[in-house]
């Protein structure tokens, strides 16, 4: 029986007044600001998801669209069977932001990014839509599971992002008065073998660069965590940073390297 082994912790940074950011450890959410990493196991039957989503800096209620849009993905994590299904849940979380702006005028314009792993025994989901982001770690290198919904990102790629202060996205939930389509960024992995995985907010992308996130990334799941909120930190911490690391241990949570 394949597991699920999910470290993580958000934080409004050194800059930021509150914490509009939002986690998912295995499908427990969290929205409260964290010090230390939490851990969450679980068991990967039917499907297990992890996700990080950004409320959006300067927008109405951004702590808001981001914990609406993780709660309604958490709640349809089960019946998330494939890349369809991921793209429907997606779409009703957008629509989840929308109604709650309807609702409460004082909201519109809230939005959220989100960045996301599901697994199951069949296959892992690497999912995104804004500039949150998906890595998969491979012999002590990172590599980009997603893409970022920036107008530079299509042009210059994901290395030149390092060191900014705000992005111009071309898409995210909610962020819009009226509801616009959603074209979410999926991609299917095969489950083979022990695999980590790494989520982000750009709270953390914007900090370090891929050296530096990779100097990080092989020690224990919390030590990688502490490890690269420290370096964020210490970089400048200008924004919300939200890390999560996600191994999966097809042969259960107890076993040698």
């Amino acid at each position: 029986m394949a597991w699920l082994r999910s470290v993580g912790l958000t934080h409004p940074g050194r800059v930021r007044q509150r914490n509009e950011d939002a986690i998912a450890l295995g499908g427990r959410l969290i929205v409260a600001s964290t010090d230390e990493p939490m851990c969450v196991e679980s068991i990967v039957f039917p499907r297990v998801l992890c996700l990080v989503a950004d409320g959006m800096g300067g927008h109405a209620a951004g702590e808001i669209a981001s914990r609406l849009a993780a709660e309604s993905l958490v709640q349809q994590a089960r019946a998330m069977t494939n890349e369809a299904d991921i793209a429907k849940a997606i779409e009703s979380a957008n629509a989840a932001v929308h109604e709650s702006m309807a609702q409460d005028p004082a909201r519109i314009g809230m939005g959220t990014t989100v960045a996301g792993i599901l697994a199951s025994e069949d296959a892992v989901f690497a999912f995104n839509v804004g500039d949150s982001r998906a890595y998969q770690v491979v012999d002590k290198h990172i590599h980009l599971l997603t893409l970022d919904d920036t107008p530079s990102f299509a042009v210059d790629g994901p290395e030149v992002r390092t060191g900014q202060t705000s992005h111009a996205l071309t898409q995210c939930l909610g962020g819009t008065p009226d509801p616009m389509a959603i074209v979410p960024h999926i991609q299917r992995l095969p489950p083979i073998g022990r695999q980590r995985f790494l989520l982000c907010s750009d709270g953390l992308t914007d900090m370090l660069d891929q050296y530096a996130i990779e100097a990080c990334v092989q020690d224990d799941a919390e030590s990688v965590v502490s490890g690269l909120f420290a370096a964020a930190m210490d970089a400048g911490g200008s924004d919300n940073i939200s890390v999560v690391v996600i191994d999966y241990l097809p042969d259960g949570p107890l076993f040698d390297d």
